[in-house]
């Protein structure tokens, strides 16, 4: 009961930072500081940022330059990473207007601690970590 109160509370705080995230004015406020200054460190969520191995996650990014194009991969074993999504928009994803963009993929299959890393023009490297975990066994019923 513990480890799902824990999972309801992490998704409901994946959903809090989505909604503020996504919301007009706080990308407004996000694109107009990046206009003037960039006061704001770009930053990097993953929604979930834990699950069963092959579900459904969305990558998301806020405070890049707008326009620019960014590279997001996850790292599978030390020093070797793999694209997140398709190669084509994992390669080469461009942020939007507002300096944000969103990229959705599948978890890796194996459990295990999966950095995700997003490298901007500069090859600057923003992190954010993703979480999988076996899937729970059905029991029979007898």
């Amino acid at each position: 009961m513990a480890k799902r109160s824990m999972t309801i509370r992490v998704a409901i705080v994946g959903i809090i930072v989505v909604i503020a995230l996504m919301s007009g004015s706080l990308l407004e406020a996000i694109a107009g500081s990046q206009a003037q200054s960039r006061s704001m460190p770009p930053a990097v969520t993953a929604i979930p940022n834990t699950g069963v191995g092959g579900a459904k996650m969305v990558c998301y990014g806020a405070n890049f330059e707008p326009g620019e194009t960014v590279k997001v991969v996850y790292l599978v074993l030390p020093g070797v990473e793999n694209v997140l999504g398709s190669k084509a928009k994992g390669l080469a994803l461009k942020v939007n207007e507002l300096g944000s963009f969103d990229i959705s993929s599948n978890l890796p299959k194996l459990p295990g601690i999966y950095p995700i890393r997003v490298y901007d023009k500069d090859e600057n490297m923003i992190a954010a970590t993703v979480v999988v975990v076996k899937a729970k066994k059905k029991k029979k019923k007898k």
